[in-house]
């Protein structure tokens, strides 16, 4: 498994990022979802450092987009129903045990109380 380090910008158009002030870091353990790769994950998959991917998002979608993915995305969620997520791969790493580990029991509780991943499961 890997470590994916990520640069997200948001925007209320694909080719104006305005909704985030600056470029946020978002850092992952790829691949351990309990039910296999998240639709972000697929999006990004087979992809190398550098590559950029564009979403359009519905605010109601995103659950189901990231899943188990907790992205920083409170900034700017809430100032446009419709937004669009420019993320760039940053930087791929091998992933150490424990990090596996960690990742894997805290996707594992996706959906179990008040996980906070927005899966509307509390």
């Amino acid at each position: 498994m890997k470590k994916v380090a990520l640069v997200i910008e948001a925007g209320r158009t694909r080719d104006r990022m305005d909704l985030t002030h600056t470029p946020i870091s978002f850092e992952f353990i790829f691949g351990v979802g309990v039910q296999g790769l998240s639709p972000f994950e697929n999006a990004l998959d087979g992809k190398a450092c550098g590559a950029t991917v564009f979403f359009k998002i519905h605010s109601r979608e995103i659950s189901e987009l990231f899943e188990h993915l907790l992205l920083p995305l409170d900034e700017f969620i809430h100032k446009a129903p419709v937004f669009y997520l420019k993320a760039t791969i940053d930087k791929i790493a091998p992933t150490e045990d424990r990090e596996i580990v960690s990742a894997m029991a805290g996707a594992s509780a996706c959906g179990q109380g008040d996980c906070g991943c927005g899966c509307g499961s509390h």
